[in-house]
Parts: structure tokens; sequence; C-alpha cells
């Protein structure tokens, strides 16, 4: 686990109250469909802690993280590398 990984559990806990993820990814799964209407899938490329593809998902979106993709190509993300 990343340095990122031990704080992850507490981030949105952290930020729950200021943030409001459900109307973030509202916003923009409208600005997606406005410039893509066709749309079913986006590239969550921050990944962060999810809670923004967890509402993109339940909105209809299949969501690929970057990872995921990465490694799926046969390439490996390991600290401090893109």
């Amino acid at each position: 686990m990343g340095p990122y990984g031990a704080a992850a559990e507490f981030h949105d806990l952290l930020y729950s109250e200021e943030k409001d993820y459900a109307s973030d990814a509202a916003v923009l799964g409208a600005l997606i469909r406005d410039v893509r209407p066709d749309a079913r899938r986006v590239l969550d490329v921050a990944c962060g802690t999810g809670t923004h593809a967890q509402h993109l998902t339940a909105a209809g979106l299949t969501v690929e993280r970057r990872r995921n993709v990465m490694r799926k190509r046969g390439v490996y993300i390991g600290r401090g590398a893109v």
C-alpha cells in the first residue's frame, strides 16, 4: 500500500461534510452527456477513493479507472510512476 493508501480510508470521512460528491458527479455527468450524448464509458484518471465513480456508475456510465486500464495493457503503476 502506497502512502496515499493509508490516508484513503479517512479521506471521504474528512471531506464528506464539505464535498457533495453526488452533486459533483451529476454536474460532470451532465457535461459528459452534453458533449457526447451517446457516452457509455468514461475514464477516471485521478482515481482517488472512487466516490465520484460510484455516483457516475449509478447514473448509468461505466467508469474505467486508470490503473485497471493500464493493467489490461500490461503496464503496472508503481510509486512515483505515471
